[in-house]
């Protein structure tokens, strides 16, 4: 039997198949035809990033793809990621192949040799899809022969020991997560934050919220964020907190104040709004996440617990005033402009998902502490002369 290449030619007629900008399905939009085209572009090698949740985790890790940019600039880069995380890589310039995580991802990954696979994922069959794939050379986390989380190469060690040794995590780390990140591909890390690219629907959102709302124009607009992701219930910030803060913005003279939140904060921000309702824009608790990015570009500053606002109000280059109780602020860089509020119990930082101390961490963080970050951060924001 005669096995024939996948790459075999159709009979005068030339296709580029390994070409950047070929797709297979219509002409690519640059020339006619590949024969004769000046803009062939070969890509060379392979490369398949997993990451695939959480959100704001999603976000820390797009450094990596300028740092491959840099050791590979021909590279093929593909990422596999969950359906709530496309948004942020959709326009990536660095991307050449956005894959969601699924049956049909799983069936194109399998037939496609791959020169480098960076998996960033602890989750079991993250780990499984990777041994299954034609990859010439692993790095970053992998499934032991004991069905278990291990690392490729000694890149990855730090990342592991982090989720492993609490003390090294909560006392000796000083390395923010893009470091780790890139260090666990073997790259070097150049200090990049995020590397997010609005897409059109987020930065015509920005324009239709700002028109909704004429309110907004020349004031100081403070977004509040009151999620806190499903992981870690006990980042919440209090209501009564919440409240108080509202009230002190309120009584800010030119500012204006969003209450945010998502599907998860429905309930929580219907409370408020019952309290506050003349002290707030409520933006809603629905918002896909490019309108949702569209509503932060319109804020001079948003307050969050640590969670992807944060994350994503720095990527848009929003100064953002994060809180910290239960979990680390050691690995999050908020930049120049950001700030963080950090509580002062000696149990913190803990990573537990339920406390019965009384009172909580967030509960005890008050609102004069993060109204005063708010001024600082909004003093740096501030044009100079």
């Amino acid at each position: 039997m005669t096995i024939r290449s996948r790459d075999l030619q159709p009979p005068g007629f030339l296709v580029r198949y390994d070409c950047r900008h070929y797709s297979g399905y219509k002409p690519c939009g640059v020339n006619p035809v590949c024969q004769g085209c000046d803009h062939y572009d070969p890509a060379g090698q392979r490369i398949l990033v997993i990451k695939l949740a959480a959100m704001g985790d999603v976000l820390r890790t797009t450094p990596i793809l300028p740092a491959l940019r840099r050791e590979y600039p021909r590279a093929h880069i593909t990422w596999l990621t969950r359906p709530e995380s496309r948004g942020l890589l959709r326009c990536n310039p660095h991307l050449d192949r956005l894959l969601v995580w699924g049956l049909d991802a799983t069936l194109i990954l399998e037939a496609i040799p791959f020169d480098l696979v960076l998996n960033f994922e602890k989750d079991l069959a993250a780990l499984a899809l990777a041994e299954r794939l034609h990859v010439r050379e692993h790095r970053g986390f992998r499934l032991t022969n004991h069905g278990t989380v291990g690392i490729a190469d000694e890149c990855a060690a730090e990342a592991l020991r982090l989720g492993l040794d609490d003390h090294h995590k909560f006392h000796v780390n000083t390395k923010p997560m893009q470091q780790i990140v890139c260090e666990m591909a073997g790259l070097s890390w150049d200090g990049t934050l995020y590397h997010y690219v609005p897409s059109p629907r987020t930065l015509a959102m920005r324009q239709s919220f700002a028109q909704m709302h004429p309110e907004l124009a020349g004031k100081m607009v403070i977004g509040v964020s009151t999620g806190c992701g499903p992981g870690f219930p006990t980042k919440q910030w209090a209501m009564k907190n919440v409240l108080d803060l509202l009230k002190r913005l309120s009584e800010r003279p030119g500012t204006v104040t969003l209450l945010l939140g998502g599907e998860r904060e429905a309930e929580f921000n219907r409370r408020i709004l019952q309290e506050a309702g003349g002290w707030v824009i409520d933006t809603g608790c629905h918002n896909t996440f490019e309108d949702f990015a569209g509503i932060l570009l319109n804020c001079s500053a948003v307050v969050a617990a640590d969670s992807m606002p944060v994350h994503l109000a720095t990527a848009l280059d929003v100064p953002a005033v994060a809180l910290f109780g239960p979990t680390t602020p050691r690995e999050v860089d908020l930049g120049p402009r950001g700030e963080k509020v950090v509580t002062d119990f000696e149990c913190s930082p803990c990573y537990r998902t339920r406390c019965d101390k009384s009172p909580l961490c967030m509960e005890a963080m008050g609102a004069d502490l993060v109204a005063e970050a708010i001024e600082r951060v909004l003093v740096r924001a501030a044009p100079h002369p």
